[in-house]
């Protein structure tokens, strides 16, 4: 709880500029994992500031962190722009960002979820994304709890 915590007061007032409410849900309070911590927040930094970055003003971005069986799992839900279904696949593509009018609307270099999917995959875990395009998305990552 303590680097989401940590995580979300980076990303805080960004977000405060949009006037977009950041909520956090972490059950049971407080676990541990073991991992890189500096890794862990550089994951959830690159997937927060995403999803304040496609969320427009007024909006709402959630974190929910469970313990399911023997890992970690992270959701990060926004109800910003969304992503094209065909273009879902490329997300975790470096250097890509899913459409040129994105890259002119929100600044990026498309390194940020590549390298989060780096990062999951280097603990053991896993990384995906729902999406639809208009209403929002949520990216989903797991991290086993003994590293």
């Amino acid at each position: 709880s303590e680097i989401i915590e940590n995580s979300c007061a980076v990303v805080r007032s960004l977000a405060a500029r949009k006037n977009i409410d950041i909520t956090v849900q972490i059950d049971p309070a407080d676990f541990k994992v073991k991992a890189d911590a500096t890794k862990v927040k550089q994951i959830l930094y690159n997937v927060l500031s995403n999803a304040v970055k496609f969320t427009p003003e007024n909006g709402k971005v959630e974190i929910e962190a469970y313990q399911q069986d023997q890992a970690v799992q992270v959701r990060i839900r926004d109800n910003g722009i969304g992503i094209k279904a065909e273009d879902q696949e490329r997300i975790f593509m470096e250097f890509e960002q899913v459409d040129n009018s994105y890259q002119r609307a929100y600044d990026g270099t498309g390194l940020g979820l590549p390298l989060s999917k780096k990062l999951v995959e280097m603990h053991g875990g896993q990384i995906f994304l729902i999406s639809k395009e208009g209403v929002g998305t949520e990216i989903v990552f797991t991290l086993p709890i003994e590293g």
